[in-house]
């Protein structure tokens, strides 16, 4: 299971709906904006369980590291930067056993789990880990970057604009919660 989480906003509706899971939490695209910082505003909305700091490509390969995702875990993705995310959890042991947990991720790291992606850095489409085919994550961004981001992604994807408020989840189909914009080929589409 996938669910793309808006912001902290969201992540703590999400936790108050759900106060009995014990959350994973993945630390690695907070690398560049700092995992202390990250893990305390998280430490804000929620209780934190195992804290899993993969900061690297070797983290992501090492086999102890991988063994405190525990298959059925809830695993949260902390934001950040999701072009490290992917770079570190692309065809490693780590993603493998992610597949085996419900994701729950946070802002633009929720761009990295589908078939394509957003960089962040101009809002070009690029290559994510692919879990999903058709529909491509974003975060509000300039109306510059957002126009850029529509017209690259093209016709045949779905790009989905998380607001602050939304929870947007993939269990076999598509379930919104919160406010998304949400279009192909530039015109308004339901997931």
């Amino acid at each position: 299971m996938f669910t793309a989480l808006g912001s902290l906003e969201a992540l703590h509706a999400w936790c108050s709906e759900h106060p009995d899971v014990s959350l994973t939490v993945l630390t690695t695209a907070a690398v560049f904006t700092g995992v202390p910082a990250a893990l305390s505003v998280v430490a804000a909305v929620t209780t934190p369980g195992t804290v899993v700091d993969c900061r690297s490509r070797g983290d992501a390969l090492d086999e102890a590291l991988v063994a405190l995702v525990t298959p059925g875990a809830t695993v949260l993705c902390l934001d950040g930067s999701p072009l490290h995310a992917r770079s570190v959890w692309r065809q490693s042991a780590l993603e493998d056993r992610l597949r085996q947990t419900h994701v729950v991720a946070v802002g633009s790291v929720a761009s990295v789990f589908g078939t394509t992606m957003v960089d962040p850095r101009g809002g070009a489409p690029t290559t994510g880990l692919g879990w999903f085919d058709d529909v491509v994550f974003t975060v509000p961004s300039s109306t510059e970057q957002a126009e850029r981001t529509a017209s690259l992604v093209g016709p045949a994807l779905t790009l989905v604009q998380l607001e602050s408020d939304a929870e947007v989840t993939l269990d076999g189909h598509w379930t919104v919660r919160g406010t998304i914009e949400a279009t192909r080929a530039g015109q308004p589409v339901t997931l």
